[in-house]
């Protein structure tokens, strides 16, 4: 099993980053929180499961070194959290091409003159 500092050189890895002041902002967690991991030797198991899931990595590669960096999908041999983001993607590019196809009809209906400008005047008392 890994140390605190060297779970944590791993995750700097990864990120890209240098300093434990950029972990916080990357675990969630305070900077005192690193200060106390370090102090005790240990790290809650949450946050590395939170962190691992969010990335799509083995926790027990994180914390042990062994076994896959990544969980894969069989079906598709792409890391988990690729293939969610890409469903958060696709969710998000559905839910814009209905608000432009809103848009595009409004515009449709003002240049056919159906629609007034007092149909989008603000409700005054």
């Amino acid at each position: 099993m890994f140390t605190i500092e060297e779970i944590l050189s791993k995750i700097k890895n990864i990120e890209s980053v240098k300093a434990d002041s950029d972990l916080m902002g990357i675990l969630k967690v305070p900077k005192q929180s690193i200060s106390n991991w370090k102090r005790r030797g240990t790290v809650p198991y949450e946050v590395l499961f939170k962190y691992c899931d969010s990335r799509g990595l083995v926790l027990n590669w994180l914390i042990n070194g062994t076994g896959p960096q990544f969980i894969t999908s069989v079906a598709e041999s792409q890391p988990v959290y690729l293939i969610n983001r890409n469903k958060e993607l696709e969710e998000e590019c559905l839910r814009l091409r209905k608000v432009v196809k809103k848009i595009e009809d409004n515009i449709s209906e003002i240049n056919r003159g159906a629609v007034s400008d007092a149909d989008f005047a603000p409700d005054t008392p």
